[in-house]
């Protein structure tokens, strides 16, 4: 097979952990099989230096999402070093190698935890015979769980209580509550230390309610960068309406638009919360297009609407309040952040003894207690994720952008800074109702520098598309240069992402 140049970088790397953004069609799989086939090839040979350049099967991790993704990567693996042996049918440490693959550990992360666990469950208090909750089950269970917690709490009359489910039930339905409280419990568990976490988020926002000034808050700040972008972009589009009045001759056509103008230059001028909100009672007068070319009056009719209708109502909406009102808001919700803490916090500690008693785990809790193994309670690097990071020359983990923070701990505690095979393409993110966090991936790729600039981690996109025809890639990526944008939330979406 010939690869392309992005792609022999990517395999025949070495030194770096490497994340490889690849997009859909960009060979990602057979990169990362043709990288380790190499790797178990080159075992017994050295640099000159005196570095082995290879290892033994047993010396690699390779992780992914599906059982089925895992069975592909042994099956080209197994394929690959088919074809090298029978060019070298008496290459006997080769045959070992293949002879490996079926035991490697290439597999899901929860396959991984569980070998974990059950390899020191001595250390946890779990039975090595454990049996592993299906989803289905453990759905019903914490359902039938909260349902009882829920009860109980209408039975004790709790005045905070019977408001906060006014707030979230309708026709003495508790359906959207319940779903709600299970979601949170579920997102949670997919951080490292949950309710440490929570108690963080709810502390912080305490601090958010003693302001002076609302700008000088940390809300505030976050509010500006917001107001600023925006800004940025409506000042493009009045530059753009006022060269077509410009281009004629007659500033009549930008009147409508001065209006907008003078509102946005009292946003970014303003100083005070309270004061920037004084900018959204202009009232501009009507848009004048008469006489105009055609094509020019559909433009300032479209730059209208872009910017009365979109961008300054969607800002406006961020401004609904006067502060006091804001501070109010902020302590309900704390409130209601306090009320939903004891909940989830209930729901944990009933879910954990039934687990207990029925003898199971779910797949967070192989997670946490993989964890629990890998640090000391001082949170610093136990013995056995010392021994496990030494033990892996490599490690391979596929759909990176489909990742959790607590799966993402577990992978930098046992990887070391130069080790690490990441591949992934957070436009392909579509685990978010799993908890996934492709914000992890976008984090590493803002972080990490290219290749050819990197000492121990960098970055490398593999963006050649070899499933698709020029027409659809061409197609697909006008219209994701234009949507998948900062301002939307993403990444950005330039040549390499392309």
């Amino acid at each position: 097979m010939e690869w392309t140049t992005a792609q022999t970088k990517a395999i025949e790397d070495r030194g770096h952990t490497l994340l490889v953004s690849a997009g859909a069609g960009a060979g990602k799989t057979s990169c990362l099989t043709e990288r380790i086939a190499r790797r178990l090839v080159s075992k017994g040979k050295y640099d000159e230096n005196g570095v082995e350049l290879g290892y033994d099967i047993n010396d690699i991790l390779v992780v992914t999402f599906t059982k089925a993704a895992a069975a592909d990567i042994k099956e080209k693996l197994y394929k690959n070093l088919a074809k090298r042996l029978a060019e070298t049918p008496d290459d006997r440490g080769l045959f070992a190698q293949l002879m490996g693959v079926g035991t490697a550990r290439i597999s899901t992360i929860h396959s991984f935890c569980l070998d974990l666990i059950k390899d020191n469950f001595q250390k946890l208090d779990v039975s090595p015979s454990v049996r592993v909750l299906d989803d289905t089950e453990g759905v019903q269970l914490k359902k039938k769980l909260q349902k009882k917690i829920l009860d109980d709490r209408y039975e004790s009359e709790d005045p905070d209580f019977l408001e906060f489910v006014e707030s979230f039930t309708s026709l003495n339905n508790d359906a959207p509550l319940e779903e709600m409280l299970l979601e949170i419990y579920n997102k949670l568990r997919s951080f490292p230390d949950p309710f440490e976490w929570l108690e963080r988020m709810i502390v912080d926002l305490e601090k958010e309610t003693d302001f002076d000034e609302l700008y000088d808050s940390k809300l505030g700040i976050r509010l500006k960068k917001i107001k600023n972008k925006y800004l940025e972009s409506i000042f493009e589009l009045l530059d753009e309406a006022k060269e077509i009045a410009e281009a004629v001759s007659n500033p009549a056509y930008y009147n409508h638009f001065a209006y907008h103008e003078a509102a946005c230059e009292t946003l970014r001028n303003s100083e005070s919360y309270d004061a920037s909100r004084q900018a959204f009672s202009y009232k501009p007068s009507n848009l004048y297009t008469r006489g105009l070319d055609e094509d020019d009056a559909a433009r300032l009719r479209f730059l209208k609407s872009e910017i009365s209708d979109n961008k300054l109502q969607k800002l406006a909406a961020f401004y609904e309040n006067d502060s006091e009102a804001v501070r109010d808001e902020l302590k309900r919700t704390v409130k209601t952040m306090r009320l939903i803490q004891s909940l989830e916090i209930e729901l944990d500690r009933s879910f954990r003894e039934k687990k207990r008693e029925l003898g199971v785990l779910d797949y967070s809790d192989l997670e946490h207690y993989t964890l629990e193994l890998l640090r000391e309670a001082d949170g610093s690097d136990s013995e056995i994720c010392l021994s496990l990071r030494e033990s892996l020359r490599e490690i391979y983990i596929d759909e990176y952008q489909d990742i959790n923070p607590l799966q993402d701990e577990i992978f930098r505690r046992i990887r070391k800074k130069n080790n690490c095979f990441m591949v992934g393409d957070v436009k392909q993110s579509i685990y978010r109702f799993r908890n996934a966090e492709p914000s992890i991936f976008m984090g590493y790729n803002d972080s990490f520098p290219k290749l050819e600039d990197a000492e121990d981690e960098a970055k490398l996109y593999l963006s050649e598309n070899f499933r698709s025809s020029r027409n659809i890639i061409n197609y697909v990526n006008e219209i994701f240069r234009k949507t998948y944008t900062a301002e939307n939330g993403a990444s950005g979406y330039g040549d390499e992402e392309a």
